[in-house]
């Protein structure tokens, strides 16, 4: 469990991410011009309920797209959009609405989000409420696979229906729930099981 296990890392990342394709593959023959990602998002802000002081509040989500457009890269693509949340792990959030990618810069599109829910909080305050996010980073058009992977950081800004009267602002970074949890889960395996059992002894 030497020099191998990186190589062997290396050759369990690259077959998983063979096996994504080939899955995204046939998502392609069905849905020529879809694209999927799915983020974890990671992010600090300010919370201002009226007529209380501000809080400084730590959110967690995971969001959700898939978005239509040419199968060609640096092209507007539209699409749907879901996110689901937590602030400072006192609160339970969903969402669903609308996503626009808006090319910039080659392989890094702008993306736009607009989307309404409902937020479950301590304290009698559930209510329901309306978000925009802008994001900006790596964001390719895989020509390889319906799943797109993504790095991004972010704006986010949301309101309490039906008076806007809590309105929250927070930013910070989104990362591919591939890079997060499939290849740390390989290299944990190969760890625990002491390298990669096709390896000579």
């Amino acid at each position: 469990m030497s020099a191998a296990l990186p190589q062997a890392v290396a050759r369990k990342t690259a077959a998983l991410l063979a096996l994504v394709a080939c899955v995204g593959g046939g998502v392609r023959s069905a849905e020529a011009d879809a694209q999927i990602s799915a983020r974890v998002a990671a992010g600090l802000g300010v919370d201002a309920p009226e007529g209380a002081d501000s809080i400084t509040r730590f959110e967690m989500a995971l969001r959700s797209d898939v978005v239509f457009g040419p199968r060609e890269v640096d092209h507007v693509r539209a699409g749907a959009a879901l996110e689901l949340r937590t602030a400072s792990f006192d609160t339970a959030e969903a969402a669903v609405g609308g996503v626009l990618l808006v090319p910039t810069l080659t392989a890094a599109p702008l993306a736009l989000a607009a989307a309404g829910g409902w937020a479950s909080r301590p304290g009698d305050e559930d209510a329901p409420f309306v978000l925009g996010t802008l994001a900006w980073g790596f964001r390719p058009y895989n020509h390889h696979s319906a799943y797109g992977y993504a790095l991004n950081l972010y704006v986010s800004a949301r309101a309490d229906l039906p008076h806007f009267d809590r309105l929250q602002l927070t930013a910070g970074i989104e990362v591919d729930l591939l890079f997060l949890v499939a290849i740390p889960a390989i290299f944990v395996w190969e760890w625990l099981t002491g390298g990669d059992p096709d390896e000579p002894e």
